[in-house]
């Protein structure tokens, strides 16, 4: 027993032994190799996060060739598309001074452009504005007066509204005025003989109060202007003298007109009236008739934009006897802002099975209106359940046909026109703009169009 106990000892003793000279072997490599796999692992990340600083960081140890400047045509282009989709007229200044203030540090070349865009647009909203020409040294009116292009004046901020008498000593009353809006202002056609090279004006919320003494004179003139926009004007109807307003006469060279919730009184604009160049034409229906719309001569019209009650007076038969005199390839259809039926004002989901009610007894008879048109525009609500099933039918005519046919949402967009000065860069000015240009070449693909 006892040699078998000391046996037993020295067996212990040797697997001791062995261990440790195996632990010693395994801390002897792990002292040696770990270091080499460490530094391994460093090596390899730090050269995937070298390699992935060199594509994102320019080498300041290296001079790096400098990214070609783009065409001045194309930076003038890009910087004037700015656009703004805000209702508010001092979120859209506030927006506009943002973009091109950030367009300014985007490359050495976009700085000019950039600066002049910014400062060619000026929006007054206080009589006492620093920019007013009162307020400007006399050795620097002139300079003031050459920069600003556009003018803008909203009023709605002000107590009272503004006199015609007033804009007379603003900044903007230059010959290198090209745009004016005027928001909320008492004003006579004759007050526009100072501004005779406007390019664009826009009234809204305005008023035109009879002139005393009464006079059918022509004092409208203004024949370099292309865009004419005028939105909830109250006209005096008793005075004939308003019907200048449409005089292709005195609007030789207009190329867009929109007029939208006017109180005009249309049996003054009575006979024929041609206007060679138009090429867009918006009409808020509800006070407009169809006999007055069958009085204008357009040639070269592509753009129409009417509201709803236009089609179904159409659809009643309104125009049955007679032609029109143009043809245009763009319709538009808008909802009408209020449709009263005895007494009681329609619903949206209501006004929209009417007209597609309407609409589509117009296909049906093969309007003449229609026969033109190569792309349609409609609005479209879920909700309407009537209009839902009549939606097919309205496609398949326009495959039949080869007419591009658009269901938008949102079906009154005419609240969104009634922004307050921020017209000239809201999303309805550049699409009437765009087309009152020339038409493009058949071949010739339009991005976006």
């Amino acid at each position: 027993m006892a040699l078998r106990f000391i046996a037993d000892q020295r067996i212990e003793l040797y697997k001791d032994v062995q261990r440790l000279r195996q632990a010693y072997l395994e801390a002897l490599v792990l002292t040696i190799c770990f270091p080499f796999h460490v530094w391994c692992l460093l090596v390899i990340v730090g050269s995937a996060a070298w390699e992935h600083l060199s594509r994102v960081c320019p080498n300041p140890f290296r001079r790096s060739r400098p990214a070609p400047p783009l065409p001045l045509e194309i930076i003038f282009h890009i910087l004037e598309s700015w656009e703004s989709n805000a209702l508010d007229a001092r979120e859209t200044h506030v927006a506009r001074i943002e973009f091109y203030s950030s367009c300014m540090r985007v490359h050495s070349t976009w700085t000019a452009t950039a600066r002049r865009l910014l400062h060619e647009e000026l929006w007054v909203s206080r009589r006492n504005d620093p920019r007013l020409c009162e307020s400007i040294a006399p050795e620097n009116r002139q300079q003031a007066r050459r920069t600003a292009r556009t003018l803008i004046i909203d009023t709605c901020y002000e107590p009272m509204a503004w006199q015609s008498e007033e804009i007379c000593g603003l900044l903007g009353a230059c010959e290198w005025l090209d745009s004016l809006s005027l928001v909320h202002m008492n004003l006579h056609l004759s007050d526009f003989k100072s501004f005779p090279n406007l390019r664009r004006l826009h009234i809204r919320r305005g008023s035109f109060p009879a002139p005393w003494p009464s006079t059918d004179e022509p004092t409208f003139s203004m024949q370099r202007l292309e865009h004419l926009s005028i939105t909830n004007v109250s006209f005096s109807n008793a005075i004939p003298i308003y019907r200048g307003l449409l005089d292709p006469v005195a609007l030789p060279n207009l190329r867009t007109l929109e007029i939208w919730n006017c109180s005009l009184l249309w049996t003054s604009f009575y006979g024929l009236r041609t206007f060679p160049h138009l090429r867009s034409l918006s009409f808020s229906s509800d006070y407009l008739p169809i006999s007055h719309l069958l009085e204008y001569e357009l040639p070269e019209l592509r753009f129409l934009n009417l509201s709803s009650t236009a089609i179904e007076d159409l659809a009643r038969g309104h125009a049955d006897h007679r032609q029109f005199r143009f043809a245009p390839t763009v319709l538009r259809i808008e909802i009408a802002k209020s449709l009263v039926i005895y007494g009681q004002a329609l619903s949206v989901e209501e006004r929209l099975n009417q007209l597609y009610v309407a609409l589509t007894a117009l296909l049906s008879r093969d309007a003449p209106l229609l026969r033109s048109v190569r792309e349609l525009h409609v609005p479209f609500e879920k909700t309407a359940l009537e209009a839902n099933k009549l939606k097919s039918q309205l496609a398949r005519w326009g495959v039949a046909r080869g007419v591009r046919v658009h269901f938008y949402d949102g079906v009154d967009p005419v609240g969104r026109r009634d922004a307050n000065s921020s017209f000239f860069a809201g999303v309805f000015a550049r699409e009437a703009e765009w087309f009152a240009k020339p038409v493009p070449p058949p071949g010739l693909q339009i991005a976006g169009r």
